[in-house]
């Protein structure tokens, strides 16, 4: 019999192909909501009941409180990707950029296909300056999602700005 693991992921490699061939917005959503399922799913009752309360904490604004819940999910298993990326959105949340940084690349290395993780880099890239950054981010996004709308135009923006910044500098 297989695995969980390795059934969630031949599920989320079939679901990155179907991703990155769709058209139309309604049908990447139903794609990205089905990866996001999979991403959620931590193995065990108690570990979905943990990613259930950090996620209530994360929506009333209680980001202390997230960030002990998802670092007791990190030290139960450290190979669960998601839990990185929520504490990830907790650091970011609370305005500690630094650390959010530091949870995304780990949610990466575990999982590089993270479009949330991904768009979650591009973002603090964006906030903190590092426009080079943010940009090698959404490149990586775009090859998940080439349909994304607005994302093409983002990029070009972004290697705009920077031949311009170059140019001045």
């Amino acid at each position: 019999m297989e695995s969980n693991s390795s059934t969630s992921d031949k599920l989320l490699n079939s679901l990155f192909v179907i991703l990155k061939r769709t058209i139309s917005e309604e049908e990447a959503g139903i794609v990205e909501d089905m990866i996001w399922n999979v991403w959620m799913e931590g193995g065990s009752e108690e570990t979905n009941t943990m990613m259930k309360r950090g996620c209530r904490f994360l929506e009333n604004h209680n980001y202390d409180s997230a960030i002990r819940v998802f670092a007791r999910m990190i030290r139960r298993n450290a190979y669960y990707a998601e839990a990185w990326n929520k504490r990830a959105t907790a650091y970011y949340l609370r305005g500690d950029y630094k650390r959010s940084i530091d949870d995304i690349r780990h949610a990466l290395r575990l999982e590089p296909r993270h479009f949330g993780a991904l768009s979650g880099l591009a973002s603090i890239y964006l906030v903190v300056g590092d426009q080079w950054g943010a940009l090698k981010a959404l490149e990586r996004l775009y090859e998940l999602r080439p349909n994304q709308p607005g994302l093409r135009a983002q990029i070009n923006d972004l290697h705009v700005q920077i031949l311009n910044e170059r140019r001045k500098g």
